[in-house]
């Protein structure tokens, strides 16, 4: 694909507590040799989110009128996020903060 940079998304409250693993300072240091060395020094993986958590993500993306309506966090897999699991709980929370409100559409809605 000839592309030189490779983002990834992971954020703080993916590594706490090494929830995921793979999202943790330790992997993504690994992760981002492994790929500059493996390209030949072409590819860079990038974290810009590494440091922030889903309440400063969405702030940054009001700052850069992000287009919410085509984001998700949820993991179940559904064509409509659940607004239950933890995950949707803190994106739902993280809106909230911003006095903003998800323009996605959620198969449950979550009480206040």
């Amino acid at each position: 694909m000839g592309a030189e940079m490779i983002y990834f998304g992971a954020h703080r409250e993916d590594a706490m507590n090494w929830a995921y693993p793979d999202c943790t300072p330790e992997f993504l240091g690994a992760m981002k040799s492994a790929v500059w060395v493996g390209t030949y020094h072409k590819v860079r993986l990038t974290t810009p989110l590494e440091c922030l958590d889903k309440t400063d993500i969405v702030g940054l993306g009001k700052q850069l009128s992000a287009p919410f309506e085509l984001t998700r966090s949820c993991y179940q897999g559904w064509d409509k996020a659940c607004g239950r699991c933890a995950t949707c709980i803190s994106r739902l929370e993280a809106f909230k903060a911003n006095d903003l409100v998800d323009p996605i559409v959620y198969q449950m809605i979550t009480e206040d």
